[in-house]
């Protein structure tokens, strides 16, 4: 994605290359704690964790735990 680019499901919000890393690993680190303790069992902080990401960053990328969802079925699908 060129510089400055949204990702999707960011409202149109533009984010920097190392933005979107960060956007990518948190998907990636949900899929992942979905996967093996289910969708209603992880919550916002495991992801957080998981991702090694600050809860502003997550926050910054994530308005709530459904947009997060979606994020990851967008990924998966």
């Amino acid at each position: 994605m060129p510089e400055g680019d949204t990702a999707p499901g960011t409202s149109g919000t533009r984010r920097t290359p190392r933005g979107l890393e960060t956007r990518s690993r948190i998907v990636d680190s949900a899929a992942k704690l979905f996967y093996v303790k289910g969708v209603n069992a992880t919550t916002l902080d495991d992801v957080r964790l998981a991702s090694s990401t600050s809860k502003s960053q997550l926050y910054n990328h994530f308005e709530d735990k459904l947009v997060l969802i979606h994020a990851v079925i967008d990924v998966q699908s």
